[in-house]
């Protein structure tokens, strides 16, 4: 047994696709909610174009939610031809729908519109887009604005879903399955430690799981050998690393230096368009405490690197960094250690 095996264990634990039964209510719920959204849009007139997942579940890096609530991301495509000229009309179609089916005060926000559901751990985010399905270059058009939002603040705006999907999935990137997959495993492992370390909810939520996804893929260092062999702990650490080491992402502010304490902002442009600022607006308040508790969590994993007792690695990274989900092994479970000169031992013992 090896601290990777540990790893490998922790992350097929916390993963979660749309196939998982733990996942069934939320997937026959966003089923049942784009039929009602079909019929409601076919008595519009608005001509449905394509249909997509967003979020983790399109990019193969979902996980259990530490509280229980699940996510549902959708994409809804209409056609230009079809869509009205106000993008608020058809936001507005897609709340009375989550409204009408069981969800609680639908929201209408800038880029989605959102809503949990009455009765179970549920919440919904669909975002509606529009395209020229005459034009094959047409690009895809978001639907930007608030239900109060006024002319100047309203627009169908470019942007690029599929084009984000496929460079979060390394496509076309020349990496190798073991490459990719190491990538997916460090951005659910990440997302298990925000959620573990962020016991505020409110905080928590504005720790974005994109805003890491893109950090993470931007900065990693893959920790495979010539055997397609991964290393996660050593992988994970030199990530951090680089995102911590990297002065485009945390921004100092200025005032708060002159007034003698370092406060920072966080910035993190999306890699396709809009590319705009995933933490706009909040990152001043995410910024210093993120940057905090990245720093602990490396000296958290160089202390586990340190250490040459399994279960003391494990129980390290358990209490200080993953939560419980992270396996420990019993005292009486053999396991593989490295010695100082690298020469893989069988051990019983504490």
């Amino acid at each position: 047994m090896s601290l990777q095996s540990q790893y490998k264990k922790f992350t097929e634990t916390i993963s979660l696709t749309r196939q998982d039964s733990g996942y069934k209510d939320a997937r026959e719920k966003d089923d049942l909610i784009y039929g009602k959204i079909k019929v409601a849009f076919k008595e519009e007139k608005y001509d449905i174009s394509d249909t997509f997942l967003l979020g983790s579940m399109g990019v193969y890096t979902g996980i259990k939610p530490i509280d229980g609530d699940h996510d549902i991301d959708r994409a809804i495509v209409v056609t230009k031809e079809s869509s009205p000229e106000n993008p608020i009309d058809i936001k507005k179609v897609v709340k009375k729908v989550l409204k009408d089916h069981g969800f609680s005060d639908p929201k209408i926000k800038k880029p989605c519109i959102t809503a949990d559901y009455k009765n179970k751990p549920i919440h919904i985010d669909y975002v509606v887009f529009r395209i020229d399905d005459n034009d094959d270059n047409a690009d895809i058009e978001l639907a930007v604005g608030k239900e109060t939002s006024n002319e100047d603040n309203r627009k169908w705006d470019e942007s690029d879903p599929k084009g984000l999907k496929s460079w979060l999935v390394w496509e076309g990137e020349g990496k190798s399955t073991e490459e990719r997959a190491q990538y997916y495993r460090l951005v659910r492992i990440m997302k298990r430690w925000r959620d573990y370390k962020y016991t505020d909810v409110k905080k928590r939520k504005k720790v974005y799981s994109i805003g890491l996804a893109v950090m993470l893929k931007e900065k990693i260092c893959f920790s495979i050998d010539e055997n397609g062999k991964a290393d996660d702990h050593l992988a994970l650490r030199n990530t951090i690393d680089n995102i911590l080491a990297d002065n485009t992402y945390f921004k100092k502010d200025i005032f708060s230096t002159l007034l003698g304490e370092v406060k920072y902002d966080l910035i993190v442009n999306l890699p396709k368009s809009p590319n705009r600022d995933i933490f706009d607006n909040h990152g001043k308040t995410v910024g210093t405490t993120l940057r905090e508790r990245l720093s602990k969590l490396r000296d958290i994993l160089d202390e586990v690197t340190e250490q040459k007792n399994l279960k003391n690695q494990c129980e390290i990274l358990e209490k200080s960094a993953f939560g419980n989900d992270f396996p420990i092994p019993s005292d009486n479970e053999k396991r593989e250690q490295t010695d100082s000169s690298g020469v893989m031992s069988v051990s019983s013992g504490a």
